[in-house]
């Protein structure tokens, strides 16, 4: 898993150079203060997404500690370098599982931390569409869509279906498990990622 990231990494920095070697890049054009402060957003946004990520994995009577939560979220955005989404909810659920943290709610936790992310980001999107595109119809239509279909399911009621037929939990615990994913944790998510998107 390690090898795979890596070499990913390598691939795209060296695919990077070559885009700004044919650019003509110049690092001394680069106004650093406000590269920091662009790092500093985009760490605040995904720290935002990481607390979220904690609620859930606690909603789902996992008992894990905000330090190793941070230490997996962040771990796993390398994850992203290597194709497909799936190295993401590897790493994560093998840096976050224990013995207070079983495999199954840890993966769903990621999957409903994503899901959440791209419904509010889907809401902003199609918000700034209604107020500055109204002429581009199709880009209004696919913007709607994608609202519509996440935020659907990161309702409660329909995660919690897909949940037990993922088998997140088994038996009489998964009713008590999955009952954490309540309407106070999910608005919580959309209320600290709407902060992060504009971030």
């Amino acid at each position: 898993m390690v090898v795979l990231v890596v070499a990913a990494i390598i691939y795209t920095g060296i695919k990077t150079s070559r885009q700004l070697t044919e650019s003509n890049f110049d690092f001394r054009e680069v106004r650093w203060r406000w590269w920091w402060l662009a790092v500093v957003a985009y760490v605040g946004a995904m720290t935002l997404s990481c607390l979220f990520w904690h609620r859930v994995l606690v909603s789902l009577g996992q008992h894990v500690g905000y330090g190793k939560t941070l230490l997996a979220f962040f771990s796993s955005q390398l994850g992203k370098y290597v194709p497909g989404k799936a190295m993401v909810v590897v790493i994560r659920t093998d840096i976050i599982r224990g013995d207070k943290v079983s495999v199954g709610p840890a993966a769903a936790s990621v999957f409903v931390e994503t899901l959440t992310w791209l419904f509010v980001g889907a809401a902003i999107g199609s918000l700034l569409l209604v107020l500055k595109f109204r002429e581009q119809t199709w880009l209004l239509v696919a913007a709607v869509a994608m609202t519509v279909i996440a935020g659907s399911l990161t309702a409660p009621p329909i995660f919690q279906r897909i949940a037990r037929r993922l088998g997140v939990a088994k038996g009489k615990q998964s009713e008590r498990i999955l009952a954490g994913l309540n309407w106070p944790t999910m608005s919580f998510g959309w209320m600290v990622m709407s902060i992060g998107w504009c971030l």
